[in-house]
């Protein structure tokens, strides 16, 4: 059966193919423009949009609670069940690859770090960013802030995110 008369029996008219997600009756993601072709909780399926940088995916959900993230993010979930839901992350290898944001480590055992490294926001006042702390828990400071070591007598002190 053609697509366009699957299209015509769940009453989608094939003129429709490609309009934004969010506004139409699916079967496959190649039918959605920016999203992909998710549930509705009566078992009806629509096009959904992507899960933006920052936003929940994955899961143990409901069907229709369930989202995806767009091809360039990653699904970081910290559940090691997998069974929360996840947030969408942006991996990057140079600072050069993120957005208002700096490229560290996801996760760390000790001193050794895992190759995975995403775009993490900067840091804001009290956030960790110098000295002798696992990387992954390290920001770069915001704009406006200075990174202080607030006990100067021990050198490898955890350093702070402060205002100067």
């Amino acid at each position: 059966m053609a697509l366009v008369s699957l299209l015509s029996l769940i009453g989608c008219d094939p003129g429709d193919v490609g309009t934004p997600s969010g506004s139409q009756a699916c079967l496959t993601d190649i039918e959605c423009n920016d999203g992909f072709c998710g549930w509705r909780a009566d078992n009806s399926r629509i096009c959904k949009s992507w899960s933006r940088d920052g936003d929940l995916c994955g899961g143990l959900v409901a069907p229709e609670d369930r989202f995806f993230c767009e091809p360039s993010l990653t699904c970081l979930q910290d559940d090691p069940t997998g069974d929360a839901p996840g947030v969408c992350v942006r991996e990057c290898s140079v600072n050069a690859d993120c957005i208002d944001s700096f490229c560290g480590f996801l996760d760390c055992t000790g001193l050794t770090c895992g190759p995975t490294k995403i775009c993490k926001a900067f840091g804001q006042e009290g956030d960790m960013c110098g000295g002798l702390v696992q990387p992954h828990l390290l920001h770069i400071c915001s704009a406006g802030l200075i990174c202080v070591n607030t006990r100067p007598s021990i050198p490898d002190y955890p350093r702070t995110c402060e205002l100067p």
